[in-house]
């Protein structure tokens, strides 16, 4: 507690020795990048959603597999999606009046004055990464983002094209994001921040002097059990990571991999020759302040191999909240789709193929 209380007062300090008036620095003002047209990917997206939904409703309707026909359709199958603003749906979380954490008046006032104005803050670290992507995304609920990534394309030799949900995969029904994020060369980042951390990042990011208030503000940020993060990345489909193997950073292992490529040898009229398309990927962004208390700052993305300190991991499940490392949790997160990816190394596959691979696994 006592180098918390230090901590706040070196920023006061800083403040004091550096500001001259309340005026938000740049390095604090979210941007998103307006020259990004993803206007074509977030059209694909909404195409793929509508026929994703009548295709599986469908299928679980006709299937007679036990473990198909139990699904709750509306909690695991539903596709569920909204075009926002990026810019807007980051501006939540860290909006002064959210309630997430008690700030000192002068604080609140400044950034609530920058709202004003049609601005919003953010801490530096987040808004170097946002700047990046484009205005607008796509947001699907957590429970929604399995039917979109266990969907695949199967083009016969014929030239036809059908699509199948592949919802036998162990994947499907509960899916750890954070295990299919490329961590290597996709600009990957996490950040995650408690309600001390929110309050020493808002000082800072407001550019004003807080008055006698910080102390309150500041107990009450010591005493508050709670966290948010915002993490960005590119998704790949579990069932390409199957086939592709741990090439690209993914986590998993030998049994999981069979598991998830027997259920593709399984689809129904499924043919030797027939090329499967589980090929494209997703720049997407997750967002919660429905956590438990966690460490401050920048983190990775993380599999089972990667624990310690500073390495954060989220997971997705339609049965259960998402995690992060060092005891952390969050109940509820939500997804933003920006782009979709052409990842090179994620080719197409045929069926003999994959089980030319199931044969290599099991010796």
């Amino acid at each position: 507690m006592k180098t918390k209380f230090i901590s706040y007062l070196a920023i006061i300090a800083l403040l004091n020795a550096c500001q001259s008036d309340s005026n938000v620095s740049e390095i604090f003002i979210l941007k998103t990048n307006s020259e990004i047209n993803n206007s074509k990917d977030i059209a694909l997206m909404e195409t793929d959603l509508k026929a994703m939904n009548e295709l599986s409703k469908k299928f679980i309707q006709d299937s007679t597999m036990e473990n198909i026909k139990s699904l709750d359709y509306n909690k695991f199958l539903a596709v569920n999606y909204e075009k926002v603003l990026l810019k807007d749906e980051i501006d939540k979380l860290f909006d002064p009046e959210n309630k997430f954490c008690e700030l000192p008046e002068k604080v609140k006032k400044s950034l609530n004055k920058l709202k004003s104005k049609g601005k919003s803050w953010a801490p530096e670290y987040v808004v170097n990464h946002v700047k990046d992507l484009p205005d607008t995304a796509m947001y699907i609920p957590r429970t929604s983002i399995s039917a979109l990534l266990h969907t695949v394309t199967i083009k016969s030799a014929d030239g036809t094209t059908r699509n199948f949900p592949v919802l036998g995969s162990p994947t499907f029904k509960k899916l750890d994001v954070e295990r299919f994020v490329l961590k290597e060369g996709y600009n990957a980042f996490f950040y995650s921040l408690d309600c001390s951390g929110f309050l020493n990042a808002a000082i800072e990011g407001s550019g004003a002097i807080p008055g006698s208030d910080i102390k309150t503000s500041a107990k009450s940020a010591i005493e508050r059990k709670k966290s948010m993060f915002i993490a960005g990345g590119v998704i790949i489909s579990p069932l390409a990571a199957a086939y592709h193997g741990n090439g690209l950073g993914i986590d998993l292992d030998t049994i999981e991999r069979k598991k998830i490529l027997k259920e593709l040898v399984l689809i129904p009229d499924i043919l030797d020759s027939d090329t499967i398309y589980a090929t494209v990927s997703y720049e997407a962004i997750w967002m919660s302040n429905e956590g438990s208390s966690s460490f401050n700052g920048e983190g990775n993305f993380g599999g089972r191999t990667n624990q310690g300190i500073g390495i954060a991991s989220i997971s997705a499940s339609g049965e259960s909240g998402g995690t992060v490392s060092r005891n952390s949790s969050f109940t509820a997160y939500k997804t933003y789709f920006t782009q979709r990816k052409i990842i090179s190394d994620l080719r197409p596959f045929t069926i003999q193929q994959v089980k030319t691979m199931l044969q290599t696994l099991d010796k």
